[in-house]
């Protein structure tokens, strides 16, 4: 799975990095919640794990999209 190395933070659109109102920006231009597949603080899983997980443990899908040989 990719994490944010290699990234080029100033190279990403401001929205991405716009974390307020819980990531109301983020939803207003992509129609949803973009994240980096790095450790959620409290589970210790990568994102990618995290959000297949619901709250009563029960599994769910969400999409991974890995991005490279951009240049």
């Amino acid at each position: 799975m990719l994490g944010t190395d290699g990234v080029d933070a100033d190279a990403l659109d401001p929205v991405l990095l716009d974390l307020s109102n819980g990531r109301a920006a983020q939803k207003a231009r992509f129609g949803g919640e973009l994240f980096p597949n790095v450790v959620e603080a409290g589970s210790g899983l990568v994102f990618a794990e995290f959000f297949q997980v619901e709250r009563d443990a029960t599994r769910k899908g969400v999409i991974v999209i890995e991005i490279g040989g951009l240049s």
